[in-house]
């Protein structure tokens, strides 16, 4: 579908896709759509042929999760204003799969529980490349962006923005949890910027990395990793825990800050194993 406005459609999701779809919207507008979950696009199963570009999803609402969005497996230049969820995921919600979001704004969304803008289900992986997260809001953790945690493969964040999101708990950037010998490990390229997020006392509180179930979450900086310019605030559940490894050079820390008393480590592989330093 390409230049096309779905609006003020009630109830149900304004698109249900079924089985395994090969769809792509292009240039379309969803508009004050309500449906239980998705309110504007509900795709039934996990599939990877459904791609939404340069589309607009503005005030569309969940009863469930997903305010905007379920399941389609990328967004290329879209923008996502004011969409709520009652669950999580106020923009969109990714069950398990592989995601992508390029070139995406999302702006004041909200949801009653995690993920602001972006909830991510367990054993997901998500890329974000050349994004901006403004203004969004969760009841729960994540203001921004809770990643699921996996026990494959690394969440990427490259040449993102995440700024002035709110959480009611922890995370108000971005939140990544730890499940059962899984955790959500964020790789870092390019220039990520992750601070001014707050927590509902109004305090900072931008990247929370949880340590429990005897695993953490991480952050592991690439070769592109620009720390001129990249400014990340971090917060980790446990003091003196693990939270940047950096897998290339020993240069300075200043792209990176740990709130409080934390401590953030510098970190190499060598042979599978990791070996740290104080940073």
């Amino acid at each position: 579908m390409k230049n096309c406005n779905i609006s003020e459609t009630e109830q149900n999701s304004a698109v249900i896709l079924e089985g395994h779809p090969s769809a792509t919207f292009s240039d379309c507008d969803f508009l004050n759509n309500h449906g239980n979950n998705g309110g504007a696009i509900y795709v039934s199963e996990i599939y990877d042929g459904c791609k939404i570009e340069d589309c607009r999803f503005l005030n569309n609402e969940a009863s469930g999760n997903g305010g905007a969005a379920i399941a389609p497996s990328s967004f290329d230049g879209c923008t996502f204003i004011g969409n709520k969820a009652r669950g999580n995921g106020g923009a969109i919600y990714f069950p398990e799969q592989e995601w992508r979001l390029n070139e995406v704004m999302c702006q004041q969304n909200s949801a009653a529980g995690c993920g602001g803008a972006v909830y991510s289900q367990e054993s997901s992986i998500g890329k974000i490349v050349d994004s901006i997260f403004r203004e969004n809001t969760a009841d729960s953790d994540g203001g921004a962006v809770y990643f699921g945690a996996a026990s494959f493969g690394n969440n990427i964040l490259e040449n993102v923005t995440i700024t002035d999101n709110r959480t009611g708990g922890n995370g108000g950037g971005i939140f990544c949890p730890t499940e059962f010998c899984k955790a959500a490990d964020v790789d870092l390229y390019g220039k990520v910027v992750i601070q001014c997020n707050t927590d509902a006392s109004s305090a900072e509180n931008n990247v929370y990395l949880v340590h429990d179930w005897g695993k953490k979450s991480l952050l592991y900086t690439k070769n592109s990793f620009d720390r001129t310019n990249s400014a990340i605030r971090i917060t980790s559940s446990s003091t003196s825990d693990i939270a940047v490894v950096d897998l290339n050079e020993k240069t300075d820390e200043s792209a990176f800050h740990a709130d409080g008393t934390r401590r953030i480590y510098r970190g190499t592989f060598y042979n599978k194993t990791l070996y740290l330093d104080d940073m």
